[in-house]
């Protein structure tokens, strides 16, 4: 199996990705991810169902949260604190996450299994740079990567990535 990425992705296209990774916008720090939190538990209680019993794809434990604070220096920059995620995430001696086409799992189980597609990978990347206090968000490729047929369906493949 490859490291994440490794096949469409040669090691000079990580400055592109570092730099497209440098036009997130930085909120306020710990505030702005306990008050997302927050929000995002009230929608929940309001269509009648209890935070703690709906799976999130970006939920995390705290093992996840120590291994995120572990691996970025809190004196950093934002932009040198999502520099050093991302390449704690794609190293084989820190994280070693592996492209898995096809494989969509929660940032958690993405986590648990090191297997990784472009939405369980962002998923996770959200997740822990949010909880450091980043203010990231999900993009929506709009291009067709590919498509294939499976009987009468036509399945398309598009690309998610972090801003």
């Amino acid at each position: 199996m490859k490291p994440f990425g490794a096949e469409a992705m040669p090691k000079s296209s990580s400055a592109l990705i570092l730099a497209l990774l440098g036009l997130v916008w930085i909120g306020s720090a710990a505030g702005w991810a306990q008050d997302w939190r927050q929000e995002r538990e009230a929608a929940i209680r309001d269509r009648g169902l209890d935070p703690s019993q709906v799976q999130l794809p970006d939920q995390l434990t705290e093992e996840m949260r120590a291994w995120a604070a572990s691996q970025v220096d809190p004196g950093s920059t934002p932009l040198g604190q999502l520099r050093q995620l991302l390449e704690a995430m794609g190293d084989p001696e820190k994280l070693s996450l592996v492209y898995a086409e096809g494989y969509t799992g929660t940032a958690e189980e993405t986590f648990d299994s090191g297997k990784a597609n472009c939405l369980s990978f962002t998923q996770l990347f959200v997740a822990l740079t949010r909880d450091l206090g980043l203010s990231t968000y999900y993009m929506n490729i709009p291009e067709v990567q590919r498509f294939r047929r499976r009987g009468d369906l036509v399945v398309v493949s598009g690309h998610v990535t972090a801003g």
